[in-house]
């Protein structure tokens, strides 16, 4: 297993910049040796993501994740203590080195002024409990200052740190999420399932899972999620809810058009559904908005979005004639979306208009999948947004295609890869003197 120095003499200044990572972004090892049926899971090993070259492993190291029905681990298997000012460290970044060029990029950028941190977590566990070990991370750790850079789940993490009060609040200089989930995640219930967590996007599964395992690890990820307490957080919420479920039975298809309906049908008919997980997710969430806004509100905050890739964003339970569910969940998508997560989540029911940064795909300039929007594919462009807002550069008030040629994204939504291609164009166009800029 890969190891570090302790945290403590790593630290170097009173404020610091902390990646917090989405779900299955952690890479998860054992923490002991044991036994899972037949196969030995030996201390130090690699169970999640399983590796290319242990297909025949994979399946018994996703089994080595399973929760007991309180969401308590039932095998002994750990994350690694944070990254802390360690741009060499041997140790992976994330899931497969997921955060390492950004962290690369933050840590030659800022390292003389902020601590730089990767907080890898348990991300089985509830969004709150994680947030309430991150908030005595930086209690411990002496800070005095934070700048969140939260992509995926991860901004569901620092949103519960910021609904811990005033005390934490006042430390956040900025809070940067990219392709956040804040409503929750439509394809969280496709996945639960189906055990298809990524498949169906090959830019996100060659990172969270590796592409040519995802198809037989299906049936070992249905059987470990019910029991997450973290599927349960990510189950759309009640707040800005949209109907999201169709039940199809033989004579008609009927839209389940309130919340509470839609919980309980799930909860029907979803395979091991865990009741009391689920309460407690819902339990926490009412700490998420105050006189109705999100607690993203009450600090600096910016969005980086990814628009136009198909996205879940309806799910369709067929029964038969007996009312019984007898296929698997179909998934109907929208262009509203990176891939994972829609416009309506991650920009909390349309009521996030500011501060927010778009991003397409576009070949050889930009990409707007789930993971591209942080993987530094964009020739590190959004990391340079990134940068930028934590300098205080009024990025806003760029004009249109300065911010584009600087940050490859929009200010403003523009809702089809065409559109967006225009504006390419028109930034080629003044490159070559052809028009004025506008």
């Amino acid at each position: 297993m890969p190891h570090s120095r302790t945290e403590s003499d790593k630290n170097k200044h009173t404020k610091a910049i902390i990646i917090v990572p989405g779900i299955m972004s952690s890479s998860v090892y054992a923490g002991s040796t044991f036994t899972v049926g037949s196969f030995t899971v030996s201390k130090g090993m690699r169970v999640w993501a399983p590796a290319r070259n242990r297909v025949f492993s994979a399946g018994k190291k996703v089994i080595s994740l399973s929760c007991g029905k309180d969401g308590s681990p039932l095998y002994d298997v750990v994350t690694m203590p944070p990254v802390v000012n360690d741009k060499e460290s041997e140790r992976s970044y994330g899931c497969l080195d997921m955060f390492k060029k950004l962290y690369g990029y933050l840590f030659d950028a800022f390292s003389s002024e902020y601590d730089i941190v990767l907080y890898e977590y348990d991300w089985r566990k509830s969004q709150f409990d994680v947030a309430c070990e991150l908030d005595a991370f930086i209690d411990s750790s002496g800070y005095s200052g934070v700048v969140f850079i939260a992509h995926s789940m991860g901004g569901n993490i620092t949103s519960y740190y910021l609904s811990l009060g005033k005390a934490q609040r006042k430390k956040v200089i900025k809070h940067i999420s990219i392709g956040t989930p804040y409503l929750g995640c439509e394809k969280l219930v496709y996945s639960f399932d189906t055990g298809d967590a990524v498949d169906n996007y090959p830019n996100i599964g060659r990172f969270v899972i590796p592409f040519d395992l995802a198809s037989i690890l299906d049936n070992e990820i249905r059987a470990v999620v019910p029991n997450f307490s973290s599927a349960y957080d990510l189950v759309p919420l009640n707040y800005h809810f949209l109907p999201f479920l169709n039940i199809k039975i033989p004579w008609e298809t009927r839209i389940i058009d309130t919340h509470t309906d839609t919980v309980d049908i799930l909860s029907l008919h979803l395979k091991n559904w865990n009741g009391a997980l689920y309460k407690k997710a819902v339990s926490n969430q009412e700490r998420l908005f105050r006189h109705g806004k999100h607690v993203t509100k009450f600090v600096d905050s910016y969005y980086i979005v990814g628009d136009d890739v198909n996205t879940p964003e309806t799910m369709q339970i067929s029964l038969n004639a007996k009312m019984l569910k007898y296929r698997k969940l179909l998934a109907g998508k929208t262009k509203e979306g990176d891939g994972m997560v829609t416009l309506h989540s991650a920009l909390i029911g349309n009521t996030v208009t500011k501060n927010v940064m778009f991003k397409y795909n576009m070949k050889g300039v930009s990409k707007a999948d789930h993971v591209s929007l942080v993987d530094g594919s964009d020739d590190c462009k959004t990391f340079d947004f990134i940068r930028d807002v934590i300098r205080g550069v009024d990025v806003f008030g760029l004009r249109k295609n300065d911010f584009f040629e600087r940050y490859s994204g929009f200010k403003m939504r523009h809702g089809f890869a065409d559109i967006a291609q225009s504006v390419l164009d028109e930034v080629r166009a003044n490159r070559s003197g052809k028009t004025k800029r506008s």
